[in-house]
């Protein structure tokens, strides 16, 4: 299945990256001072395989910026995606561009991380920003690190025993929820929502081929909406579960940047109390729309550096947009 993306923007996901031991007692004594060097030495031509060797996953490049942000450039191959195909806008003409023997169809990610510590009482947890790709998702970026990891030279006495063990960092790359959605309309206004529901067709004996359909209820706001936008959205939300939808995503504006979160609908609420006291409390994972100046690809060889910045951007606290 190709992956379509748009050349000239890209969306950004602010995330939480944590670093955990294992095995567990080893406690937090790998931090990220300790894996900028391991990380940067890992090579381009290094492949992690999966699924029987149909798909592989690489990490291409890596940059440290100003002694304090790394940015990570992933990759991931597929091998039995169906191969890529293009059509003439004016002719409708289209072709095909076959794969050769080991290829697959290729797709990068950006992830860049501030490798000072936020807060001394959770030593193991930093801020990041990660480039949102289909077939590079939050756990598959996780395993790429925790594989291409698995033999760095770390070690502790273990209590008791004294003695002294072998341990490995292990990774996890959470949506970084700073505010629930109760706190996040006391600034920001709510901008739409979009209820979706979707189905996946079984049966089509082809590899590498997967069909889903996906309907969708689309709600606009002809003004802004802050104090009432629970209310808006737990109302939707139980219009929506009648009708058969499972999620809503929704799109909040504060200082001119749009972000849009998603909320699964949950079966166990049968009223409208309910549903306000789950929405309040529900986090609000920011993600960021980024136009781009110049293009960049669906595989990237080098860092793309208008993204980089824009990630750098983010992480600072300050604008993201880059005007194109």
């Amino acid at each position: 299945m190709s992956i379509i993306l748009n050349e000239y923007e890209r969306y950004l996901i602010e995330c939480e990256f944590v670093i955990n031991p294992y095995p567990e007692d080893a406690g937090n004594i790998i931090t990220m001072d300790d894996l900028v060097n391991p990380f940067q030495n890992i090579k381009a031509t290094d492949v992690y395989l999966r699924n029987n060797q149909t798909t592989s996953f690489s990490i291409v490049r890596t940059e440290l910026i100003e002694d304090r942000y790394l940015i990570i450039l992933f990759q991931s191959s597929n091998g039995r995606a169906s191969d890529p195909a293009f059509s003439n806008l004016k002719t409708g003409k289209s072709r095909t561009v076959k794969k050769d023997q080991g290829e697959g169809v290729a797709v990068t990610a950006h992830l860049l991380i501030d490798i000072q510590i936020q807060d001394k009482l959770f030593p193991n947890k930093y801020l990041a920003i990660l480039e949102e790709v289909p077939g590079l998702t939050r756990g598959t970026i996780s395993d790429i690190l925790a594989h291409f990891s698995k033999h760095f030279n770390f070690s502790f006495v273990r209590k008791g025993s004294n003695e002294s063990i072998s341990c490995r960092p292990l990774f996890k790359l959470d949506f970084y929820a700073s505010q629930n959605f109760k706190d996040s309309f006391k600034n920001g206004y709510l901008c739409g929502i979009t209820a979706t529901r979707s189905s996946r067709y079984k049966g089509l004996d082809v590899n590498g081929v997967e069909i889903f359909e996906e309907e969708k209820m689309v709600v606009k706001t002809s003004k802004k909406l802050g104090g009432k936008a629970l209310d808006v959205i737990a109302k939707v939300a139980d219009l929506a579960k009648e009708k058969g939808y499972t999620q809503l995503k929704i799109t909040r504006s504060e200082n001119s940047r749009k972000t849009t979160s998603n909320y699964d609908i949950p079966d166990s609420l049968d009223n409208y109390d309910e549903t306000i006291a789950d929405i309040s409390q529900a986090t609000f994972a920011k993600k960021h729309k980024i136009l781009l100046g110049n293009s960049i690809q669906s595989c990237q060889n080098e860092i793309h550096q208008d993204l980089k910045n824009a990630m750098l951007r983010i992480l600072k606290g300050g604008t993201c947009l880059i005007n194109k």
